[in-house]
């Protein structure tokens, strides 16, 4: 542990990830299903769960606390706040679509929702 800015005193952390920057001691690297190894990762939010390492957690912009939706298509633009995305049953990825209707079910994919 030659890194000083490193506290050591943790027994629930496994720090032989020499890929790990475990200085910042305000993230809990505790929990083992976790890669930290993505420096551009924002691992703060102790509401999120990271273990998921098929999710790009790299865009700041993005809530990732609802477990209620699947972040695994990067066509998707999540940044969106007042979207519901947990509807697994539509097609996000369209960017012309404003989803943020809640009254409208998106799930029709023989329906144009882009033609406002």
């Amino acid at each position: 542990f030659s890194d000083s800015s490193v506290d050591s005193s943790d027994p629930s952390v496994d720090f032989s990830d020499s890929s790990v920057d475990f200085s910042d001691s305000s993230v809990d690297f505790s929990d083992s299903s976790v890669d930290f190894s993505d420096s551009s990762v924002d691992f703060l939010d102790s509401s999120v769960d990271f273990s998921n390492s098929s999710v790009d957690f790299s865009d700041s912009s993005v809530d990732f606390s609802d477990s209620s939706v699947d972040f695994l298509d990067s066509s998707v633009d999540f940044s969106n706040s007042s979207v519901d995305f947990s509807d697994s049953s539509a097609d996000f990825s369209d960017s012309s679509v404003d989803f943020s209707d809640s009254s409208v079910d998106f799930s029709d994919p023989s329906v144009d929702f882009s033609d406002s």
